[in-house]
Protein backbone atom coordinates (compact mmCIF):
# COMPACT_ATOMS: atom_id res chain seq x y z
CA UNK A 1 0.00 0.00 0.00
CA UNK A 2 3.20 2.48 0.89
CA UNK A 3 4.37 1.45 -2.55
CA UNK A 4 1.17 2.07 -4.36
CA UNK A 5 0.87 5.52 -2.31
CA UNK A 6 4.46 6.71 -3.24
CA UNK A 7 3.92 5.76 -6.94
CA UNK A 8 0.43 8.02 -7.12
CA UNK A 9 2.12 10.79 -5.01
CA UNK A 10 5.41 10.65 -8.08
CA UNK A 11 2.24 10.56 -10.81
CA UNK A 12 0.80 13.65 -9.39
CA UNK A 13 3.68 15.78 -8.66
CA UNK A 14 4.96 15.16 -12.48
CA UNK A 15 1.36 16.10 -13.88
CA UNK A 16 1.15 19.00 -11.39
CA UNK A 17 4.76 20.07 -13.36
CA UNK A 18 3.45 19.17 -16.01
CA UNK A 19 0.82 21.48 -16.01
CA UNK A 20 2.93 24.20 -14.72
CA UNK A 21 4.89 24.07 -17.72
CA UNK A 22 2.07 24.62 -20.12
CA UNK A 23 0.70 27.55 -17.73
CA UNK A 24 3.57 29.33 -17.97
CA UNK A 25 3.48 28.62 -21.85
CA UNK A 26 0.55 29.59 -22.10
CA UNK A 27 0.61 32.88 -20.30
CA UNK A 28 4.11 33.91 -21.70
CA UNK A 29 1.56 33.18 -25.39
CA UNK A 30 -0.98 36.00 -23.90
CA UNK A 31 0.86 38.03 -22.34
CA UNK A 32 2.51 39.40 -26.39
CA UNK A 33 6.39 39.59 -25.22
CA UNK A 34 6.89 39.15 -28.67
CA UNK A 35 5.80 41.90 -29.89
CA UNK A 36 8.05 43.37 -32.87
CA UNK A 37 8.56 47.02 -34.29
CA UNK A 38 6.32 48.12 -37.73
CA UNK A 39 9.34 47.16 -39.47
CA UNK A 40 10.37 43.74 -38.52
CA UNK A 41 6.16 43.06 -38.54
CA UNK A 42 6.49 43.92 -41.48
CA UNK A 43 9.36 41.43 -42.38
CA UNK A 44 8.39 39.00 -41.06
CA UNK A 45 4.41 39.53 -42.36
CA UNK A 46 6.32 39.23 -46.17
CA UNK A 47 7.93 36.16 -44.90
CA UNK A 48 4.56 34.60 -44.04
CA UNK A 49 2.94 36.07 -46.50
CA UNK A 50 5.75 34.37 -49.20
CA UNK A 51 4.52 30.91 -47.63
CA UNK A 52 1.32 31.13 -47.36
CA UNK A 53 1.32 32.25 -51.13
CA UNK A 54 3.48 29.19 -52.40
CA UNK A 55 1.62 26.54 -50.10
CA UNK A 56 -2.13 27.38 -51.87
CA UNK A 57 -0.40 27.72 -55.22
CA UNK A 58 0.48 23.93 -54.27
CA UNK A 59 -2.94 23.24 -53.53
CA UNK A 60 -4.94 25.34 -56.18
CA UNK A 61 -2.44 24.53 -59.21
CA UNK A 62 -3.38 20.69 -59.10
CA UNK A 63 -7.11 21.38 -59.27
CA UNK A 64 -6.90 22.32 -63.37
CA UNK A 65 -4.42 19.68 -63.83
CA UNK A 66 -5.84 16.68 -62.17
CA UNK A 67 -7.42 15.57 -65.64
CA UNK A 68 -4.03 16.13 -67.66
CA UNK A 69 -2.49 14.06 -64.86
CA UNK A 70 -5.08 11.05 -64.51
CA UNK A 71 -4.06 10.89 -68.13
CA UNK A 72 -0.55 10.48 -68.35
CA UNK A 73 -0.40 7.83 -65.29
CA UNK A 74 -3.54 6.43 -66.51
CA UNK A 75 -5.18 7.15 -63.41
CA UNK A 76 -8.89 8.17 -64.93
CA UNK A 77 -10.73 6.66 -62.26
CA UNK A 78 -8.85 7.05 -59.13
CA UNK A 79 -7.84 10.54 -59.19
CA UNK A 80 -9.86 11.74 -56.89
CA UNK A 81 -7.12 10.84 -54.10
CA UNK A 82 -4.79 13.40 -55.40
CA UNK A 83 -7.21 15.49 -53.18
CA UNK A 84 -8.36 12.96 -50.98
CA UNK A 85 -4.36 12.05 -49.76
CA UNK A 86 -3.37 15.72 -49.31
CA UNK A 87 -6.68 16.62 -47.25
CA UNK A 88 -6.23 13.49 -45.17
CA UNK A 89 -2.89 13.74 -44.37
CA UNK A 90 -3.35 17.47 -43.56
CA UNK A 91 -6.19 16.91 -41.37
CA UNK A 92 -4.40 14.10 -39.17
CA UNK A 93 -0.76 15.98 -38.46
CA UNK A 94 -2.98 19.44 -37.68
CA UNK A 95 -3.04 18.48 -34.45
CA UNK A 96 0.51 18.24 -34.16
CA UNK A 97 1.80 21.08 -35.50
CA UNK A 98 0.71 23.57 -32.43
CA UNK A 99 2.45 21.30 -30.13
CA UNK A 100 6.13 20.95 -32.24
CA UNK A 101 5.88 24.76 -32.10
CA UNK A 102 5.72 24.36 -28.91
CA UNK A 103 8.63 22.29 -28.22
CA UNK A 104 11.04 22.93 -31.19
CA UNK A 105 10.01 26.52 -31.58
CA UNK A 106 7.38 28.01 -34.07
CA UNK A 107 10.43 29.18 -36.50
CA UNK A 108 11.64 25.69 -36.69
CA UNK A 109 8.84 24.07 -37.06
CA UNK A 110 8.00 26.44 -40.11
CA UNK A 111 10.70 25.68 -41.54
CA UNK A 112 10.85 21.70 -41.46
CA UNK A 113 6.98 22.23 -43.11
CA UNK A 114 8.31 24.00 -45.89
CA UNK A 115 11.28 21.51 -46.13
CA UNK A 116 8.57 18.42 -46.49
CA UNK A 117 6.75 20.59 -48.45
CA UNK A 118 9.78 21.60 -51.46
CA UNK A 119 10.91 17.30 -51.54
CA UNK A 120 7.26 16.32 -51.83
CA UNK A 121 7.18 18.56 -55.34
CA UNK A 122 9.77 17.44 -56.70
CA UNK A 123 8.59 13.49 -55.79
CA UNK A 124 5.13 14.56 -57.31
CA UNK A 125 7.02 15.50 -60.61
CA UNK A 126 8.76 12.33 -60.58
CA UNK A 127 6.00 10.13 -59.55
CA UNK A 128 5.93 6.77 -62.31
CA UNK A 129 2.37 5.27 -61.24
CA UNK A 130 -1.09 6.97 -59.68
CA UNK A 131 0.12 5.25 -56.05
CA UNK A 132 3.26 6.57 -56.52
CA UNK A 133 1.34 10.15 -56.99
CA UNK A 134 -1.00 10.11 -54.47
CA UNK A 135 1.72 9.09 -51.73
CA UNK A 136 3.57 12.27 -52.55
CA UNK A 137 0.64 14.44 -52.81
CA UNK A 138 -0.14 13.36 -48.85
CA UNK A 139 3.45 14.46 -47.77
CA UNK A 140 2.96 17.78 -49.59
CA UNK A 141 -0.83 17.80 -47.43
CA UNK A 142 1.68 17.44 -44.09
CA UNK A 143 4.01 20.07 -45.47
CA UNK A 144 1.11 22.64 -46.79
CA UNK A 145 -0.81 22.03 -43.67
CA UNK A 146 1.90 22.94 -41.11
CA UNK A 147 2.56 26.41 -43.18
CA UNK A 148 -1.01 27.23 -42.98
CA UNK A 149 -1.61 26.91 -39.53
CA UNK A 150 1.74 27.77 -38.34
CA UNK A 151 1.54 31.28 -40.31
CA UNK A 152 -1.14 32.32 -38.35
CA UNK A 153 0.38 31.27 -34.96
CA UNK A 154 3.30 33.39 -35.86
CA UNK A 155 1.80 36.59 -37.33
CA UNK A 156 -0.60 36.34 -33.57
CA UNK A 157 2.52 36.00 -31.76
CA UNK A 158 4.14 39.04 -32.99
CA UNK A 159 1.40 41.21 -33.10
CA UNK A 160 -1.29 42.71 -30.58
CA UNK A 161 -4.61 41.33 -30.44
CA UNK A 162 -6.21 44.69 -31.76
CA UNK A 163 -3.94 44.40 -34.71
CA UNK A 164 -4.54 40.54 -35.88
CA UNK A 165 -7.82 41.65 -37.84
CA UNK A 166 -6.34 43.69 -39.95
CA UNK A 167 -2.68 41.21 -40.73
CA UNK A 168 -4.98 38.32 -40.86
CA UNK A 169 -7.28 39.60 -43.19
CA UNK A 170 -3.84 40.49 -45.49
CA UNK A 171 -2.99 36.91 -45.28
CA UNK A 172 -6.27 35.64 -46.06
CA UNK A 173 -6.13 37.56 -49.21
CA UNK A 174 -2.58 35.82 -49.85
CA UNK A 175 -5.03 32.41 -49.61
CA UNK A 176 -6.81 34.03 -52.56
CA UNK A 177 -4.20 35.38 -55.01
CA UNK A 178 -2.70 31.60 -54.55
CA UNK A 179 -6.37 30.26 -55.13
CA UNK A 180 -6.12 32.27 -58.04
CA UNK A 181 -2.35 32.16 -59.77
CA UNK A 182 -1.96 28.78 -58.65
CA UNK A 183 -4.40 27.34 -61.58
CA UNK A 184 -2.89 29.52 -64.12
CA UNK A 185 0.31 28.77 -63.13
CA UNK A 186 -0.39 25.07 -63.73
CA UNK A 187 -2.26 26.14 -67.33
CA UNK A 188 0.76 27.34 -68.83
CA UNK A 189 2.94 24.66 -67.80
CA UNK A 190 0.59 21.88 -69.31
CA UNK A 191 0.10 24.16 -72.35
CA UNK A 192 3.72 24.81 -72.55
CA UNK A 193 5.65 22.01 -71.13
CA UNK A 194 4.52 19.36 -68.96
CA UNK A 195 2.79 19.60 -65.97
CA UNK A 196 5.82 17.70 -63.97
CA UNK A 197 7.61 20.91 -65.10
CA UNK A 198 5.00 22.72 -63.03
CA UNK A 199 6.06 20.40 -59.92
CA UNK A 200 9.79 20.86 -60.58
CA UNK A 201 9.33 25.00 -60.46
CA UNK A 202 7.43 24.98 -56.98
CA UNK A 203 10.53 22.99 -55.32
CA UNK A 204 12.31 25.51 -57.12
CA UNK A 205 11.28 28.11 -55.72
CA UNK A 206 9.51 26.87 -51.88
CA UNK A 207 13.29 25.95 -50.91
CA UNK A 208 14.75 29.00 -51.27
CA UNK A 209 11.51 30.68 -49.53
CA UNK A 210 12.43 28.27 -46.77
CA UNK A 211 16.08 30.45 -46.66
CA UNK A 212 13.95 33.64 -46.10
CA UNK A 213 11.88 32.22 -42.74
CA UNK A 214 15.35 31.05 -41.64
CA UNK A 215 16.73 34.83 -42.00
CA UNK A 216 13.93 36.89 -41.47
CA UNK A 217 11.46 35.30 -38.92
CA UNK A 218 12.74 35.46 -35.11
CA UNK A 219 13.46 32.81 -32.86
CA UNK A 220 11.69 32.63 -29.99
CA UNK A 221 13.13 30.20 -27.37
CA UNK A 222 10.06 27.48 -26.25
CA UNK A 223 8.97 27.64 -22.47
CA UNK A 224 9.94 24.39 -20.78
CA UNK A 225 12.64 21.15 -20.79
CA UNK A 226 12.09 20.24 -24.57
CA UNK A 227 13.27 16.68 -23.21
CA UNK A 228 10.12 16.38 -20.62
CA UNK A 229 7.92 18.26 -23.65
CA UNK A 230 8.88 15.38 -25.69
CA UNK A 231 7.36 13.06 -23.27
CA UNK A 232 4.55 14.64 -22.78
CA UNK A 233 3.44 14.83 -25.99
CA UNK A 234 0.00 13.10 -26.80
CA UNK A 235 1.31 10.12 -28.83
CA UNK A 236 -2.06 7.67 -27.59
CA UNK A 237 -4.41 10.74 -28.81
CA UNK A 238 -2.28 11.49 -32.09
CA UNK A 239 -2.65 7.47 -32.60
CA UNK A 240 -6.34 7.25 -31.91
CA UNK A 241 -7.46 10.34 -33.98
CA UNK A 242 -5.14 9.25 -36.86
CA UNK A 243 -6.77 5.80 -37.58
CA UNK A 244 -10.26 7.46 -36.58
CA UNK A 245 -9.99 10.26 -39.32
CA UNK A 246 -8.39 7.98 -41.88
CA UNK A 247 -10.54 5.29 -41.33
CA UNK A 248 -13.62 7.49 -41.83
CA UNK A 249 -12.35 9.87 -44.85
CA UNK A 250 -10.97 7.10 -47.18
CA UNK A 251 -14.39 5.21 -47.40
CA UNK A 252 -16.34 8.10 -47.07
CA UNK A 253 -14.08 9.90 -50.18
CA UNK A 254 -14.00 6.82 -52.42
CA UNK A 255 -17.34 4.94 -51.59
CA UNK A 256 -19.39 5.07 -54.74
CA UNK A 257 -16.37 5.30 -56.65
CA UNK A 258 -13.64 3.42 -55.38
CA UNK A 259 -15.29 1.11 -53.48
CA UNK A 260 -19.22 -0.06 -53.17
CA UNK A 261 -20.74 1.37 -50.46
CA UNK A 262 -22.34 -1.35 -49.12
CA UNK A 263 -18.82 -3.49 -49.39
CA UNK A 264 -17.19 -5.41 -46.34
CA UNK A 265 -14.23 -3.14 -46.82
CA UNK A 266 -16.21 0.30 -46.50
CA UNK A 267 -18.21 -1.11 -43.49
CA UNK A 268 -15.57 -2.48 -41.36
CA UNK A 269 -13.16 0.91 -42.17
CA UNK A 270 -16.17 3.06 -41.09
CA UNK A 271 -16.88 0.70 -37.69
CA UNK A 272 -13.33 1.19 -37.07
CA UNK A 273 -12.89 4.56 -37.45
CA UNK A 274 -16.38 5.66 -35.77
CA UNK A 275 -15.18 3.39 -32.88
CA UNK A 276 -11.21 5.35 -32.81
CA UNK A 277 -12.94 8.75 -32.43
CA UNK A 278 -15.40 7.43 -29.40
CA UNK A 279 -11.91 6.24 -28.00
CA UNK A 280 -10.22 9.40 -29.08
CA UNK A 281 -12.81 10.91 -26.81
CA UNK A 282 -13.00 9.23 -24.04
CA UNK A 283 -9.39 9.40 -24.14
CA UNK A 284 -8.36 13.07 -24.35
CA UNK A 285 -11.09 13.49 -21.15
CA UNK A 286 -9.73 10.95 -18.83
CA UNK A 287 -6.31 9.68 -19.35
CA UNK A 288 -4.53 12.06 -21.60
CA UNK A 289 -1.65 14.33 -19.71
CA UNK A 290 -1.60 17.19 -22.25
CA UNK A 291 -4.58 16.50 -24.38
CA UNK A 292 -3.91 17.30 -28.40
CA UNK A 293 -7.82 18.69 -28.48
CA UNK A 294 -9.27 19.51 -24.60
CA UNK A 295 -12.68 18.36 -25.49
CA UNK A 296 -13.99 20.83 -22.73
CA UNK A 297 -13.74 23.35 -24.78
CA UNK A 298 -16.46 22.23 -26.52
CA UNK A 299 -18.61 22.12 -24.27
CA UNK A 300 -17.53 25.30 -22.07
CA UNK A 301 -17.09 27.59 -24.61
CA UNK A 302 -19.80 28.30 -27.39
CA UNK A 303 -18.42 30.65 -29.03
CA UNK A 304 -15.62 28.77 -29.85
CA UNK A 305 -17.56 25.44 -30.61
CA UNK A 306 -19.83 27.77 -33.27
CA UNK A 307 -16.59 29.16 -35.13
CA UNK A 308 -14.81 25.62 -35.40
CA UNK A 309 -18.48 23.81 -36.57
CA UNK A 310 -18.94 27.18 -39.31
CA UNK A 311 -14.65 26.38 -39.94
CA UNK A 312 -16.01 22.68 -40.58
CA UNK A 313 -18.64 23.67 -42.87
CA UNK A 314 -16.62 26.26 -44.79
CA UNK A 315 -14.22 23.67 -45.88
CA UNK A 316 -17.16 21.42 -46.68
CA UNK A 317 -17.95 23.58 -49.10
CA UNK A 318 -15.09 25.41 -49.99
CA UNK A 319 -12.89 22.59 -51.17
CA UNK A 320 -15.47 20.67 -52.57
CA UNK A 321 -16.04 23.71 -55.14
CA UNK A 322 -12.21 23.97 -55.36
CA UNK A 323 -12.18 20.82 -56.42
CA UNK A 324 -15.27 20.10 -58.31
CA UNK A 325 -15.49 23.04 -60.17
CA UNK A 326 -11.98 22.46 -63.04
CA UNK A 327 -12.94 19.25 -63.27
CA UNK A 328 -16.28 19.72 -64.32
CA UNK A 329 -15.48 22.31 -66.39
CA UNK A 330 -12.47 20.52 -68.75
CA UNK A 331 -13.89 16.97 -68.71
CA UNK A 332 -17.54 17.40 -68.72
CA UNK A 333 -17.94 20.84 -70.52
CA UNK A 334 -14.20 20.80 -72.65
CA UNK A 335 -13.20 23.82 -71.85
CA UNK A 336 -9.55 24.71 -72.19
CA UNK A 337 -6.91 24.49 -68.72
CA UNK A 338 -6.67 28.38 -69.25
CA UNK A 339 -10.75 28.89 -70.16
CA UNK A 340 -10.96 26.89 -66.79
CA UNK A 341 -9.18 28.91 -64.44
CA UNK A 342 -10.81 32.03 -65.75
CA UNK A 343 -13.83 30.59 -64.50
CA UNK A 344 -11.90 29.40 -61.00
CA UNK A 345 -10.65 33.08 -61.01
CA UNK A 346 -14.82 34.42 -60.43
CA UNK A 347 -15.01 32.55 -56.96
CA UNK A 348 -11.08 32.95 -55.68
CA UNK A 349 -10.68 36.51 -56.48
CA UNK A 350 -13.51 38.50 -54.25
CA UNK A 351 -12.08 35.67 -51.36
CA UNK A 352 -9.09 38.10 -51.75
CA UNK A 353 -10.84 41.43 -51.96
CA UNK A 354 -13.11 40.62 -49.01
CA UNK A 355 -10.77 39.00 -46.98
CA UNK A 356 -8.92 42.46 -46.82
CA UNK A 357 -11.73 44.54 -46.36
CA UNK A 358 -13.48 41.92 -43.34
CA UNK A 359 -9.79 42.30 -41.58
CA UNK A 360 -9.82 45.92 -41.74
CA UNK A 361 -13.52 45.91 -40.47
CA UNK A 362 -12.49 43.67 -37.22
CA UNK A 363 -9.12 44.96 -36.38
CA UNK A 364 -11.07 49.05 -36.66
CA UNK A 365 -14.66 47.64 -34.66
CA UNK A 366 -13.16 45.39 -32.78
CA UNK A 367 -15.98 42.90 -33.65
CA UNK A 368 -15.75 40.17 -35.90
CA UNK A 369 -19.44 38.69 -36.18
CA UNK A 370 -21.07 40.82 -38.49
CA UNK A 371 -18.26 39.90 -40.78
CA UNK A 372 -19.03 35.98 -40.44
CA UNK A 373 -22.44 36.80 -40.75
CA UNK A 374 -22.40 38.96 -43.64
CA UNK A 375 -19.61 36.08 -45.03
CA UNK A 376 -22.62 32.98 -44.91
CA UNK A 377 -25.61 34.99 -46.21
CA UNK A 378 -24.00 36.52 -49.21
CA UNK A 379 -22.75 32.99 -50.19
Amino acid sequence: MEKSSSEDSIKEEKFTEVTKQEELAQKVADAHNNILSSKQIMIVFAAMATALFLSFVDQTSITVALPHIAKDLGAEKTISWAGTSSMISNTVFMVLFGRFSDIFSRKYTMIACMIILAFSDLACGLAQTPAQFYIFRGFCGIGSGGVSSLTMVIVSDVVTLEQRGKFQGILGACVGLGNAIGPFIASGFIQHQTWRKMYFTLFAVILPATLIIHFMVPYTKPVGNMIEKIKNVDYGGFLLSSIGIIFVLIPVSGGGSSFEWNSALVIAMLTIGSISVVCFIIYEMKFARLPLIPIKLFYTNISLSLLLSQNLFFGICYYSAVYYYPYYFEVIRDYSVTLSSCYLLALVFPQSTISVIGGQIISRTKHYWHVVLFGYSSW
